[in-house]
């Protein structure tokens, strides 16, 4: 087996406080030209995971070069891959998966029209939160209305006893006080979590912590709430905001590792050049989920993709060892492999072995975890 150095490459950890002045400011590199270059094509791949849910595929590594910066970020945060991979977080955040998952047309509708800017992120929560399927998966006035004040809105129940007892009593179709407004129904209890004024700000700090591991700037969020307010399609346009600035170059300094479900669908990219269809990435996910530490079951998952012709296309591609080596190193890991790594593949592939073990050692590298 060969020994992959690091040569100085990144292994994911926990990145820092998020500056609030970095936030507010625009990335130096923001007005510039994305290049085929190592900066760059990092750059390519953490945003693709952040917006997408999953790395690059080969066509959009390709668009993507010598596009302005802020005219690609804008682009993918308002796009279909974008909207999909928003769409499945937010089920995945509710745990409406597997026999809960909404599978109505109007759910199938919800990534073009959000990318169509046609739905807004209130809007579709609004649609979420009063379906059969979240209705199913939180079953009695207690669960209902404690998921409600807790996952929409950002509350602590138990230090709300007062309010969870109110939305209890309204679910149950009782008139009764709810955060502020009056209602009898559950329908009413929905409406009333919708409109309240904790939705944007609550909504928007998870999700800033899903792309920067940490708390948000309050009054960032205060000021980006507000504007989501007046304009509820403003989302793609706020977190693209959010990518160009400077705080996102920092980020990117330290690599955080992948979620299950950003390696699943990571995996499918890099080695099927391809988005898994739902089943495909279900029984992926179930089966990394089963564990409290999924990374030996990730190698298993490599393997098995492997052995069923995954990579085959890059293989067939780059015949020639050093061509090879290369070519992996920038699609895996988004860098040139250095002198020493590419001459222990290129040795060990002049003596014999399978080509795969390139692919194979790159897939199970702690640096491929990470972004």
């Amino acid at each position: 087996m060969v020994h992959l150095p690091l040569s100085g490459a990144m292994q994911p950890t926990r990145p820092g406080t998020v500056s609030p002045a970095a936030l507010e400011a625009a990335s130096p590199l923001a007005t510039t030209a994305l290049a085929d270059a190592p900066g760059d094509r990092r750059f390519i791949r953490a945003v693709t995971i952040d917006l997408a849910g999953r790395t690059p595929l080969p066509d959009e590594w390709g668009r993507a070069f010598g596009r302005p910066r802020t005219e690609w970020v804008r682009e993918l945060a308002q796009g279909l891959p974008a909207a999909d991979s928003f769409l499945e977080e937010e089920l995945f955040y509710f745990l409406l998966i597997d026999n809960f998952r909404p599978s109505t047309d109007s759910f199938l509708e919800v990534p073009r029209l959000l990318a169509e800017r046609r739905l807004s992120v209130k809007e579709f929560l609004r649609q979420l939160v009063s379906s059969q399927f979240f209705n199913s998966r939180n079953p009695g006035n207690d669960t209902f209305v404690t998921v409600v004040l807790e996952q929409l809105l950002g509350f602590t129940v138990q230090k709300e006893p007062a309010i969870l007892e109110a939305g209890k009593r309204m679910y149950d179709g009782y008139s009764a006080t709810f955060l502020g407004s009056k209602g009898a129904n559950q329908s009413d209890l929905v409406r009333i979590a919708i409109d309240h004024e904790n939705l944007e700000p609550f909504f928007l700090a998870r999700r800033f912590a899903g792309i920067f591991v940490d708390d948000a700037p309050k009054k960032r969020i205060a000021a980006d709430a507000a504007r989501l307010r007046t304009d509820p399609l403003a989302w793609s346009a706020i977190v693209a905001d959010w990518i160009l600035s400077q705080a996102y170059d920092e980020r990117l300094v330290t690599a955080r590792p992948k979620s299950d479900r950003v390696f699943v669908r990571g995996l499918y990219a890099d080695l099927h050049e391809r988005v898994p269809d739902y089943q495909e990435f279900r029984r992926c996910r179930n089966a990394l989920l089963a564990l409290s530490d999924s990374r030996p079951l990730r190698s298993v998952l490599i393997k098995l993709m492997l052995d069923a012709g995954g990579a085959e296309q890059l293989l067939a591609a780059h015949p020639e060892p050093a061509a090879l080596v290369r070519a992996c190193y920038l699609r895996f890991l988004a860098r040139e492999p250095t002198q020493t790594e590419s001459g222990a593949f290129i040795r060990e592939l002049a003596q014999g072995a399978d080509r795969k073990l390139v692919v194979r050692a790159l897939l199970t590298h702690g640096e491929y975890q990470g972004y």
